[in-house]
This record gives C-alpha cells, sequence and structure tokens, in this order.
C-alpha cells in the first residue's frame, strides 16, 4: 500500500481534507473546534508530516508520519528511511531543546493482517519528551533487544517477517525487538506508567485537547523556523541542480 493513500485510513483522510462519517473524524472535528486549529501539522516536507499525537502521555508527544500509506517504517525504502533518520534527530533536537530529552518509539506491523500492538494501521514514529528509559521494563516483559546503528536496519525485519518494536532514548542507543507481545498501544501504555500517568496511556480514552493545544501554542515557533530552514534548503538545492 506504500506510496498511495488508502480511502480506509484514518490519518489519510484526516490531512487530505476527506470526510467520513466514522468515530474517528468525528472525535477529530470537535478536537479541532475545541482547539481552534485548521490542522495538527506541526511540520512537513515532501515525504513527512510532524504532528502532535492524540492523549498525548507526556508534555510534549509528537508523530512522525509517512505521507504516502504503509504501515511501518521498515516498508520504507532505503532511501526514505535515511531521509526519515534525519528528520527524527532534527525533531528530537527541537523537543530536546525546548523540554530537556526525548524518546523515539514505534510498533511495526508489516501488513494490514499481521497481529501486532500497533493500534493504527499508518505508519507512525513517537518522538516524547521524557528523561528516563523504558529499556529495563522491556526486558522484564521479556523482549529481545537487539542493538541498531541505523534506522535502515529496520528492514531486516522484512526477513524476519514479524512485527517489531523500534526504541531508542536520550541515550542514543536504537533498538530493535521482535513484538512478542502484541497488546495494542504496549510501548505507549508502558511509557505513561514510566511517567507515572497511567490514565494517559490509552489515546482512545483520552484525547488530551487541553494538553495539544499547550503543546502546539509551546511548539510552534521552533517548528516555523525549522520549516523555513527547510525550504531555503530545497531552495538552495534547486538553485544548484
Amino acid at each position: 500500500m506504500s506510496g498511495k493513500q488508502f480511502e480506509q485510513c484514518s490519518i489519510c483522510n484526516e490531512f487530505n481534507k476527506k470526510k467520513i462519517d466514522d468515530l474517528y473524524s468525528l472525535q477529530m472535528k470537535e478536537i479541532y473546534e475545541a482547539c481552534n486549529v485548521k490542522s495538527r501539522i506541526l511540520y512537513e516536507d515532501e515525504l513527512f508530516w510532524v504532528i502532535p499525537s492524540l492523549g498525548p502521555v507526556s508534555e510534549c508527544h509528537l508523530l512522525i508520519l509517512p505521507k504516502a500509506h504503509t504501515y511501518s517504517f521498515a516498508l520504507l525504502s532505503e532511501e526514505q528511511l535515511i531521509k526519515a533518520e534525519r528528520l527524527i534527530k532534527r525533531i528530537c533536537n527541537i523537543v530536546n531543546k525546548v523540554y530537556g530529552s526525548s524518546v523515539v518509539f514505534e510498533h511495526g506491523t508489516l501488513n494490514e493482517k499481521m497481529h501486532s500492538s500497533a493500534s493504527c494501521n499508518h505508519a507512525h514514529m513517537h518522538v516524547v519528551s521524557c528523561d528516563k528509559s523504558i529499556i529495563p521494563f522491556l526486558e522484564k516483559d521479556g523482549l529481545q533487544l537487539r542493538r541498531v546503528g541505523k534506522l535502515s536496519e529496520l528492514k531486516e525485519q522484512l526477513k524476519r517477517g514479524a512485527p517489531y518494536f523500534y526504541y531508542s532514548d536520550n541515550t542514543l542507543d536504537s533498538f530493535i525487538m521482535d513484538d512478542t507481545i502484541q497488546e495494542s498501544q504496549y510501548m505507549r501504555i508502558l511509557m505513561a506508567n514510566v511517567l507515572q500517568a497511567p490514565e494517559k496511556g490509552n489515546w482512545k480514552t483520552n484525547f488530551g485537547c487541553t494538553e495539544i493545544v499547550a503543546m502546539i501554542h509551546k511548539m510552534k515557533k521552533e517548528f516555523n523556523e525549522a520549516q523555513l530552514i527547510e525550504e531555503k534548503a530545497e531552495l538552495v538545492q534547486k538553485l544548484n541542480e
């Protein structure tokens, strides 16, 4: 499904302005009206959007999403993963500048029918302001962590044919694990518990409208500056071609 939009995907419908009267879309309409914003998009380039997460587990909880529908970052091309890795580092630098530190994680699945901990069928990487590591808790739950040096190593998961978790913390260590847990929203619920806010673990029961508004206002300037830098870099590149 990578490379095009998917009419049954709430994310694709939301950001391509398609009006679908399902529960998600109706709830999103309420949030937009309550937040007094026209879009959740804080930053975008030719491949990705960056948005505040519904039900943020921390003061800053962002999602990085491919614009083309795909089920996980492991399904992106090598070139796309290189660009995604650069973007993730930039976003983490912005979050670290404002909030101090951050962690990154993904619930990854390889196709629509594969059972996993992902609760949304559109790939999304979480970036959360947090100064704690959840590695001890992952190990306690029996997950086998494999250290990786670059994001493109996610493609190794295709050979394993299994859903996965990706995790990177403020120590700059990154890991991939086979998702042997297969519980919806496992990583974000674990993160909420570590941050002593278990009530924030399930975004479906805790949309966090007030937190989203505060996050947008606090991060808007930083992301506007990042957008200008990106646009200038693209202009320079075009002039040099």
